[in-house]
């Protein structure tokens, strides 16, 4: 048993687990968060719970003994790298339906004062031909999901949360229109 969960199968990053009062089924993953534990609780608390079409967010975190742990459910879809490494670049309306679901799963988190700071396509996923963000509003506070550079605003950009993910929603587009978070110069 972890926090209110119970163990019910063993993977090599997370474990299957079922929540012991609702009978949930959930996947939970120990994780090392940047800094204080008990900062890291808080802010991802805040999070807990941040549903959307276009975001899939946490049930729950916790600290058991001194490992901090992230719940939430079955992963949806396919992985954003996995689709179009097996379809190909998305072009027409298929890449303006996969724009238009990334930037409204960052407006959604902007909306209700989360920014994230750590986007790029290893947290996004295809689910009906729509983005899905997964773990949204923690990746600053995790080194697992720190983006590659070429997903992060430039040394010299203003810092700001909504720069940041703005910028690296604009990257994740053109990888999938181009193959490369950035255009190469014409």
């Amino acid at each position: 048993m972890i926090g209110s969960y119970r163990v019910d199968a063993v993977g090599t990053a997370d474990f299957a687990v079922t929540h012991l009062v609702t009978q949930r089924p959930a996947r939970l993953r120990w994780i090392d968060p940047i800094g204080d534990p008990t900062v890291f609780i808080q802010a991802a608390r805040r999070v807990c719970g941040l549903q959307a079409p276009m975001l899939h967010g946490l049930i729950d975190v916790g600290i058991e003994g001194d490992r901090c742990y992230l719940v939430d459910g079955p992963l949806p879809g396919e992985a954003l790298v996995d689709h179009i490494a097996r379809v190909g670049r998305l072009t027409g309306d298929a890449l303006l339906g996969f724009a238009e679901s990334l930037f409204g799963a960052v407006i959604e988190l902007h909306g209700r004062q989360v920014y994230d700071g750590a986007l790029h396509p290893g947290r996004v996923r295809i689910v009906n031909g729509l983005a899905c963000v997964t773990e949204p509003g923690v990746g600053r506070l995790l080194s697992r999901l720190a983006p590659p550079p070429e997903f992060c605003l430039p040394a010299d950009a203003p810092r700001s949360g909504t720069a940041s993910d703005l910028f690296a929603a604009a990257a994740i587009v053109c990888f999938v229109a181009h193959g490369r978070a950035k255009p190469a110069a014409e």
